[in-house]
């Protein structure tokens, strides 16, 4: 919103017992400083406020879309088969993962967010030498 990244994104991976929630910005180093302290903020404001149930629904609808069109390539159907035999112990069915989806409550991620925001958290920075 304030023109200070060439990009940002949230992405998470999901390790047998552990996993990582990592906020990506690429910006020019002068502005490093500002950019984290609007994560944190924003951060903070999610802490505070949650989020809202049209979010939540939007968020699910392309967790939904997302799935879907991830499986229709063959690695992307292979890695679904391998994350789910290392995680599940188990292939999930698409009606399962689809329904797991649909059974995200706005109740559920403020817990999550509770969880993710409220703690200890690393934050680094690679620049450019000099």
């Amino acid at each position: 919103e304030k023109g200070l990244a060439y990009s940002i994104y949230a992405a998470s991976e999901s390790f047998l017992g552990a996993g990582i929630l990592n906020i990506y910005a690429g910006v020019s180093p002068e502005n490093a400083g500002l950019v984290s302290a609007l994560i944190r903020q924003e951060m903070q404001e999610i802490l505070e406020k949650g989020v809202s149930e049209d979010e939540i629904r939007r968020s699910v609808s392309q967790m939904c879309a997302g799935y879907i069109m991830g499986r229709e390539s063959i690695s992307g159907r292979m890695q679904n088969l391998g994350r789910n035999i290392l995680l599940f112990d188990k292939i999930q069915t698409e009606a399962e993962v689809l329904s797991g989806f649909e059974r995200v409550t706005k109740k559920g991620t403020e817990e999550l967010v509770h969880r993710l925001f409220s703690g200890d958290y690393a934050e680094v920075f690679v620049c450019p030498k000099g």
